[in-house]
């Protein structure tokens, strides 16, 4: 679940980027997509570096960076909201950027534990699979969101990721959280 919910947050908020900075900032479709560009990019490099660091500083809990992940990302998401320049939205994906990056091998690492030796292979497939879903399901949410108000996309995704950071407490158990 969290996999899905969390792949559909991530993918809502950025196929709306370049219709927001024509719509909000009235930028040319050009200049629009070439600081949609931008902006993606700082967020990817955000990816890399929190992964980096985990690596780096040998995290090993699961959960933690499961619920640092999803305050880090709604915290981004916030910040996105209120943007209102090209820099303030770069600032706004870096943090969305690094949190995702904690995100998404907690949940490996969790699915991991639960599936034990055998079931990795099964569960890693449904991750992907929840993955792939989720990055289907988000775009189409985000442009259906923006049709009626431009920062409902954003809303939106604010509230898959309550969801997310909910779902990191159903359990007392660590490898449950992921599942």
């Amino acid at each position: 679940m969290i996999t899905l919910v969390g792949f559909t947050c991530y993918t809502t908020v950025p196929p709306i980027f370049a219709l927001r900075l024509m719509d909000r900032f009235g930028m040319d479709g050009g200049t629009a997509t070439a600081q949609t560009g931008l902006v993606l990019t700082v967020g990817v490099v955000a990816v890399c570096l929190a992964q980096v660091l985990i690596t780096l500083w040998n995290f090993k809990n699961p959960r933690l960076m499961l619920r640092t992940g999803s305050v880090g990302i709604f915290v981004g998401l916030a910040m996105l909201l209120f943007a209102r320049d090209i820099l303030a939205m770069c600032v706004s994906m870096i943090v969305i950027g690094f949190a995702v990056g904690f995100l998404a091998p907690a949940v490996l690492g969790a699915i991991s534990l639960i599936g034990g030796r055998g079931a990795q292979g099964k569960i890693g497939g449904i991750n992907m699979a929840a993955r792939g879903l989720g990055s289907a399901i988000g775009p189409v949410l985000g442009t259906t969101l923006y049709q009626a108000n431009h920062d409902a996309p954003i809303w939106g995704s604010l509230a898959l990721v309550m969801g997310v950071f909910l779902l990191t407490f159903i359990s007392g158990d660590t490898r449950a959280a992921a599942s």
